[in-house]
């Protein structure tokens, strides 16, 4: 079964985390907003659908229509930490595949991310 969340707006990336103090990640309000943003949108689709929780490994695929300037290596750590909120997966160590694709775009900011379980994949410990 795939599952697929569409987001619609600001988008901010891992560089938006600071610090390390006594091994503790400190993010910026920025980076939280985004991450509890996205984790809401991606409950509210769930409850709608009656997902549950991905047990297994999962491959993601994110297509990414935003600012050409703007790049997507930075992008895949925060969509993570907002499926991990979400209760899309239990752990980001399920995630065996990661695909990007990007489509210039300046007018908006637009992610599709689909999540779906991989067969034939050793859970993740």
């Amino acid at each position: 079964m795939r599952h697929q969340y569409i987001y619609v707006g600001t988008v901010c990336g891992k560089n938006r985390r600071v610090g390390v103090r006594g091994g503790k990640v400190y993010s910026t309000s920025e980076y939280r907003s985004f991450i509890d943003l996205l984790a809401f949108v991606m409950r509210a689709k769930n409850n709608r659908m009656r997902w549950g929780t991905f047990e297994g490994p999962v491959a993601v695929r994110i297509t990414e229509k935003i600012n050409p300037k703007r790049d997507i290596d930075s992008l895949v750590a925060p969509i993570l930490d907002a499926m991990q909120k979400a209760w899309v997966i239990r752990n980001d160590s399920q995630v065996k595949k990661v695909f990007l694709h990007k489509i210039n775009d300046t007018l908006e900011n637009v992610l599709t991310i689909s999540v779906e379980e991989i067969s034939g994949e050793k859970a993740a410990s």
